[in-house]
């Protein structure tokens, strides 16, 4: 081997060494630095973690075998006793006349035990209104929403009147929750 080449291997070599060095100390070295900074870091966390899992844990447990809630005995008190055949079509009919909708056939379409709530069934409704106006069906269904915290309106369909176009035709599905 001459000497050019042993300069340029042993310059090679030191240049390769300049660049581990920069490699290893500046561009690792502070990412171990964050590596070790994260995990003493989660280590604390692991104990608080554990801590609101048991702390879930209990809570759910209390939950389970609670009482009933006020707001819950709230609502069953609202569902009257009997049968709802007798009693939802005249509440329905009574809060529709006082805003102004004079006639409504309400028939019951099917009953289900509720999945969703436990102790309650689920009761599907069809109120068919013959005639009315936009103003007074508005009215009439805010205020059975508004006295009615257990009955949701599924659909609603509002058709021009042939014989009197001053007026239309409505039908409301609803579904109510009672007390099994």
């Amino acid at each position: 081997m001459n000497v050019p080449h042993f300069k340029n291997i042993l310059l090679g070599v030191i240049g390769l060494a300049i660049c581990a060095q920069v490699y290893f100390g500046w561009l690792l070295g502070p990412l171990r630095g964050r590596e070790e900074q994260a995990r003493g870091v989660l280590a604390d966390s692991e104990p608080k973690v554990a801590a609101m899992r048991r702390l879930q844990k209990t809570e759910n447990d209390l939950e389970a075998r609670a009482p009933e809630t006020a707001q819950l005995q709230a609502l069953r008190a609202t569902v009257p006793e009997g049968e709802p055949l007798a009693w939802f079509p005249p509440r329905v009919l009574r809060v529709l006349r006082k805003e102004g909708v004079p006639r409504a056939n309400i028939r019951l379409i099917n009953t289900l035990s509720s999945t969703e709530h436990q102790g309650f069934r689920q009761l599907a409704w069809t109120i068919d209104i013959p005639q009315t106006s936009y103003t007074a069906l508005g009215a009439a269904i805010a205020e059975l929403e508004n006295r009615e915290p257990l009955l949701k309106i599924q659909t609603l369909s509002i058709a021009a009147s042939p014989s009197d176009p001053e007026f239309e035709r409505a039908t409301l599905q609803v579904q109510t929750f009672i007390t099994e």
